[in-house]
């Protein structure tokens, strides 16, 4: 009896711990659960971003081919395009220029100065133009930048 009385209070305390077990066990899970997420979402944005510069630079590297197949677009002279059927394959060249520019200022807004550079070739369609809200909101501040900057010595669009 005495040896029944001692083994029921050794496993009392023993039944007492092992519920203080089960909480800590339940939290540890709920912790390893929460830094599993934490470490998906982290995994997720960056292969998202990843993702993102692939397909910008895929883009701009279509742009420099389709520059090099396209000199007339690429350096043009505009009042000689205008008036004429290679007017609207221009203007979807630089709706192209535009749309590369887009993408990759949205990737990384250091790009914006390249592309501005590479707009300057198109000083006097780009002046001739006065409403650029259809565009993403980043190229629109690109375009009313170069205006300001290049825009006030070029003369009228033919």
């Amino acid at each position: 009896s005495t040896a029944r009385a001692s083994a029921s209070r050794s496993i009392r305390p023993a039944s007492r711990n092992s519920t203080a077990l089960q909480a800590l066990a339940a939290l540890a899970t709920v912790a390893v659960a929460i830094i599993a997420l934490v470490g998906v979402k982290f995994q997720v944005d960056a292969s998202y971003r990843v993702q993102r510069e692939q397909s910008a630079k895929e883009i701009y590297r279509e742009l420099l081919n389709i520059s090099i197949a396209n000199p007339d677009y690429a350096t043009p002279d505009y009042c000689a395009l205008k008036g004429t059927p290679k007017q609207a394959g221009y203007e979807s060249f630089v709706d192209y220029v535009l749309y590369a520019a887009e993408q990759v200022i949205d990737m990384d807004p250091d790009w914006a100065k390249t592309v501005e550079h590479q707009l300057e070739t198109h000083g006097q369609y780009l002046c001739s133009i006065e409403d650029w809200s259809s565009y993403a909101a980043n190229v629109e501040t690109l375009l009313t930048g170069f205006r300001a900057r290049h825009c006030k010595g070029v003369p009228a669009a033919c």
